[in-house]
Formats: C-alpha cells, structure tokens, sequence
C-alpha cells in the first residue's frame, strides 16, 4: 500500500492525461462529486470528511499520524469502537456507511467480482491491520492464486479464506485485542514449501484409509461395474462410432512407463481397435467409472443437458470442458503417457450399467510430452530419495530424509515413520525382482504363511463345503449333531483330495504347482468326488445285505400303537360312531346349506339323514352353523356345530319352543337349533314307523 498525503487541491485532469491515483486520499481527491443541485450532495461531502478522519488514518503503512498508537498496522478499532463508529446513533450516518463502503470497494483493484461491501465487512475492516486489510476483501480464487504464486501451502487441514488472508498477511486475530497467545490459544498455522505439500499430497495418496460402511460398499459396486460398463460400452460403439471395431478386451494390472518408472498406472482394460480404414490394430486405453449414489448420477446427468450427443469423439483440447471431474482428467492422461496411448476411453454409468456418457479422447505426442516432463519435475521435487541415482547395495536401505520423516509423522493414514520405511524397504525390494511380478495372489507374507502351516486347511475345507453342506434338520440341529455333520464333511474333503491325487500324471509331471491345482480341479470337482463316494457307498451296501429267499414272505411292519396323553387322568377313547365320508370334508359347507346354495351330492346326503349324533366340547367354544352364537356341541353324523343350551336372549327377544306331553302333563322345551337342523330327519322316522305300524 502506497505513502498516505495529506489533503491537496485535486489536480487538473484532462481526457489525455489522466491522474494516476496513488493513494486513498488520491482517489477521495480525484472523485466525481455530484452536481452541487443534487439533494445528496450535503451528505456526499459530509461521507467524505468521514472517510478522511476514519478511513485514511486506518490505512497509513509507513508515516505514523499523530493519533495513531499502532505504527506501521495502521489504526486499528476495538470492536467496541468499530460499533460506536457504525452502530445506531453513531457518529457515521447512513449514507456515510454507504459511500465509504463504495470507497473501499473500489480502491480493492483485486475485487472486481465483488458487488459491494456490507456493513459486517465494514466493521470488521476497521479492526483489523493494514496487512490484513490489503487482502481481507480477495476472492477465495484471488487468495488460492498468490498462495501458489508465493509457494505457499499449509501443513495440515483445510485452506480456508481466513487462513489464507492470515497467512499472506502474517497476522495472527488470536493475538489481536488482548488475546493471549498461550497453549490456550490457537496456534499459528505452520506454512510449507510446494516441495513439501508435494511430497505430503503423494504420501496421503500413498496411504489410504481403510474404507468401511456405504464407502467401502461403492467402491465394490465401482469395481463389479467395470467389465458390465465395457461390455455395454462396445454395445454403444457399434452404432455411435460406426468406424470403430473393438476385436479385444485384456487386462495388465499395474504398470510402470518404460524409461520412466516413477511414472505409474492402473489402467482398467486395453482394448485391440481397428480405427477407420486401417486394417492394423492399435491399443486403446478404456477407464470405466460408475455412479453408484442417486446424487453422484443425477449431477452427472445435469451435466449433459448441454450436450447433444453424450457419447462423442474428441481432442485432449476439449476435454477439460467435456469431462466433469477434474481428477478423472488427469487419470486418462496419466494412462494415455504412461501405455503409450493416442487414445483412451472414459466410460460413465450408473448402478444399473447404463452408460450416461462416454468419451473417445485422442492425445497428441505433445501434450503426453509436456505431461510426462510435469511427473519429472515431481519426482525430482519430492520423491527423489525414492528413486537415487545410485541404488543402495543388496543389504542395505534407502534413506529417507527426515525433513520427510516428519512430515509423515504428521499424515495419520501412515501410522508411524516405521510404516514409512518398512513399507519403502519392501517396494524397493519387489521392484528389484525380475519382471513381470507374479500376481499378488499368490504372494502371502511369511507370517501367514505360517500361520497357514501351522493351522491347517480348515479354511480351504471350509469353503469348498459352503456349496455342499449337509443341511441339518432343524429339529435334529444340536451340538452334537452339528460336531458330527462337520466331522464327515472335512472326512470327504480328505477323500476328495485323495482322488485328486490318485487321479493325476503317474510322475507329476507339472510345469507349476498353479497348473496341477487347476488340471486337478478341471479333472475332478468336490461335487463330483461327493456323487462318486455316494455310488460307491451305494454298492457296498448292496453287496452287504444277505440274500432274500423268494419263499420267505416278507415280514410285515409292526404297527404302533398310538400313545394318547392323559387328561384329568383320563385317556380318550377314540369315537366309534359318527360319518364317514368318501371326501375330504368341504370348508365352510354349512355356510352354503344356511343360505340354500348347492352342495356335492354326498354332503346333502349326509345333513338330510342325519338324526343327530351330539358330542360336547371340553374346552372351548365354535360358532353355530345355523345362528351363528357360541356353542360347545358338535354333531358327528352331520358334521356341524349346532347349539343346545341355547339360554333367553336379553330383553325379551322372542325364542322358539316345543310343548310335549309328559306323564300326562303338557310342558314347554327349548326348539334348538340341533332341533331345528334335525327336525325332517326326525319326521321322516316317525311317518315310517306310523306307517309300519298301520301296515302300509
């Protein structure tokens, strides 16, 4: 910030020879006041008078004024002052508030995306000191550019605005205003070099937290997507790219650039391609990324609403506009240098497969030879103990420096300066070993190993069951029954080892324990070896059993008596009368007899002769067939529940009744409803035996 004057004359100013403003009271100078007609024009000088006794002191660097207390910071406001200042009643009116924060606004040449300042702003300006104040009103992206142009970056957390503006301007607010600076307070952020936020940027990557929960899921759903994702794709290039013919799909697994070993990649699938005319193939790389979440979709959805094809041909020139993702950029390029590519292809999808979009990118030699030229100078900024000159001999380690050890010791994903170089060591070690490496897995550390040796193979056993396991009915399941069904399978899984074993090449004569492995198990599965064990058990049984004499009859089986619990102390007896029907009973039929709907033949038949066979309930109650109210008597010849101690209904209701003479005395009885169900039974006897008594 420039040396404050003192108030001039303003300078004559002509169209061709502007005044070059040097300061605040420059530009308060050289302002375009209002015409004196205009009703403002009072307040507009009294805004300025303002400005002049509040702002210019508050910005002075080099000269101290008279009434300033803070040297070169400036004059800096309690928060108490800034509100006497500014709050209601204050010594600034509202329309100084509001010219002074156009003031400000514009002398901030590196504001210019600002609309203008707020009050809070204003006030919080007041309290702060001339290096504070020169970038408080910066752009988050203003802040971020200086911060990479001066080489600055932060140890640890987030780079937020006030960090930034603290870090630039070399001031800590704790320490402002009477704040202590003790353990209490919070401390001064620690800046590092872009060497060292290079090299903690590569360590945290290097390091990744073990994934758990919905994350560690996605990325399981990514990574089961890959090979749908490319199958789809080629689907989609059939018709989008009529000049393309994919005739292979291989994977390679990680990969180091020839010449340049620093320089790594994990491509998903290469892709043999005939492009055009060309009848040679040519290699393509092919990246496949899934949008598993419903928000990490729909916003790649919105972004191709601009577009009119979502599957398209382009140059590494577009594709910073056309791929959304800023790391997936640079992930196509780092596959395009390190496999030697012109072209690599970026497949989106969704959970289900479905490609949202897709790229065909074609990088020109040039841009791969700048890029690998920025890996270069990474490596050389950062990780140049990793890859010296000179290796180290066969017993000894790599240096790391311990500038580097305590950068680590700040990144929680490495767990120690240990894990740092025990992990260094056992890279370097295995990029020693002739190439290519052998999968990883078939490398398990010594400590498993033995582990492996000394258990057994229970593990092994153990998942060859999982497809054949004996299921154990559930009301035979026990300890014993469970020891016993695990018992014979590890016997069988022994026998279907031995198979294996007797079934192979007479000299074992295999190129690699791998290619006896699977010959062994192309030649005999675990549920072929259990069906064969089954047919020879079979047999032997057979072959066990005496011989059976034609003459002998069999022997009938025994039949057991059916053991019936007690009640009371008494055993039911079984019911020696009642129906008998040639069907299963019908549900329900009493509800069709009730409302005169058909029934079969034998049903009918049965409630029309039925004279009545009453049996009682012991416990409980059923539903009439007739008036539907609760009765415990049952009629075994007719099937139904029929009421007989049917009592008075409640106020009065009107009840059927029978009038029989007994001993010569009229008397009234109940008419039931197993009267009523039973009454053309009961007529239909009586006329009969009327007749046979009368002769007819």
């Amino acid at each position: 910030m420039p040396n404050i004057v003192e108030d001039e004359a303003p300078a004559e100013q002509s169209d061709d020879h502007p005044v070059e403003i040097q300061s605040l009271a420059d530009f308060i100078s050289s302002y375009n006041l209002p015409n004196e007609d205009d009703r403002e024009f009072v307040f507009y000088q009294t805004a300025l008078e303002k400005v002049k006794q509040f702002v210019v002191p508050l910005v002075v660097e080099d000269r101290v004024l008279d009434d300033d207390e803070n040297g070169s910071d400036g004059r800096v406001l309690s928060e108490e002052e800034a509100g006497e200042a500014l709050g209601r009643g204050g010594s600034w009116l509202a329309c100084d508030k509001q010219q002074g924060k156009l003031i400000l606004a514009s002398f901030n040449p590196y504001n210019l995306e600002m609309k203008g300042i707020t009050n809070p702003m204003l006030k919080e300006w007041l309290q702060r000191p001339n290096p504070y104040r020169e970038v408080m009103f910066y752009t988050s992206e203003s802040l971020k550019t200086i911060m990479q142009r001066k080489k600055l970056a932060f140890a640890t957390g987030r780079m937020t605005m006030t960090r930034m503006i603290e870090a630039l301007s070399g001031t800590n607010l704790h320490d402002l205003h009477g704040h202590s600076s003790d353990a209490d307070a919070v401390a001064t952020d620690t800046l590092i070099t872009s060497g060292e936020a290079a090299q903690r940027a590569i360590l945290e990557k290097s390091f990744l937290p073990h994934q758990k929960g919905s994350k560690r899921e996605h990325c399981s759903i990514g990574h089961k997507l890959e090979i749908p994702i490319v199958r789809r794709w080629i689907e989609v290039a059939d018709h989008e790219f009529s000049d393309v013919n994919v005739t292979g799909v291989y994977t390679c697994g990680l990969a180091a650039k020839k010449g340049a070993v620093y320089a790594k990649d994990s491509i998903d699938f290469i892709l043999a391609v005939k492009d055009g005319d060309d009848s040679s193939t040519t290699l393509w790389g092919f990246e496949a990324k899934g949008r598993v979440t419903a928000t990490t979709a729909a916003a790649e959805e919105r972004q191709l609403r601009d577009y009119r094809n979502p599957h398209i041909r382009i140059t590494d020139e577009r594709m910073f506009d056309r791929i959304h993702e800023v790391g997936e950029r640079f992930q196509v390029l780092q596959h395009a240098f390190v496999h030697d590519l012109d072209t690599v292809v970026i497949a989106i999808s969704d959970s289900q497969s479905e490609l949202l979009q897709s790229a065909v990118i074609d990088f020109s030699p040039n841009t791969r030879f700048h890029f690998g030229r920025v890996l270069k100078d990474l490596k050389d900024l950062a990780l140049s103990w990793a890859y010296p000159d000179v290796p180290p001999g066969r017993d000894e380690i790599l240096k790391i420096p311990e500038e580097t050890l305590a950068l680590a010791a700040t990144i929680p994903n490495i767990n120690g300066t240990e894990t740092l170089q025990g992990t260094l060591n056992l890279w370097y070690s295995m990029s020693q070993l002739p190439s290519p490496i052998p999968s990883l897995r078939r490398i398990i550390p010594s400590i498993y190993a033995f582990w492996n040796v000394v258990k057994g193979g229970s593990d092994t056993a153990t998942k060859l069951m999982d497809d054949c396991l004996v299921r154990i009915p559930k009301h035979h399941m026990n300890t014993e029954s469970v020891a016993t069904s695990r018992c014979f399978m590890i016997l069988m899984v022994l026998n279907h080892r031995l198979m294996q074993i007797f079934t192979a090449l007479d000299d074992l004569n295999y190129p690699s324990l791998k290619h006896y492995r699977e010959a062994a198990s192309q030649r005999l599965t675990f549920h072929s070896s259990l069906l064969a064990s089954a047919n020879h058990f079979k047999t032997r049984l057979e072959r066990l059993r005496p011989e059976i004499n034609p003459s002998t009859p069999p022997s009938q089986p025994v039949r057991r008596t059916i053991r019936r619990l007690a009640i009371d102390g008494v055993v039911p007896a079984p019911t020696t009368f009642g129906t008998c029907l040639p069907i299963k009973t019908p549900n329900k039929f009493h509800v069709a007899i009730r409302n005169n709907k058909a029934v079969p033949a034998v049903i009918q038949k049965m409630v029309d002769q039925c004279t009545g066979m009453p049996i009682k309930l012991l416990k409980g109650q059923k539903g009439c067939a007739t008036c539907k109210s609760n009765t415990s008597w049952y009629c075994v010849g007719c099937k139904r529940w029929l009421c007989i101690d049917k009592k008075k209904k409640q106020g009065g209701a009107q009840i059927d009744l029978y009038t029989h003479t007994v001993a010569g005395n009229n008397m009234n009885f109940l008419s039931v409803c197993f009267h009523k169900a039973h009454s053309n039974a009961w007529e239909r006897i009586s006329l009969a035996s009327a007749d046979k008594e009368n002769g007819l």
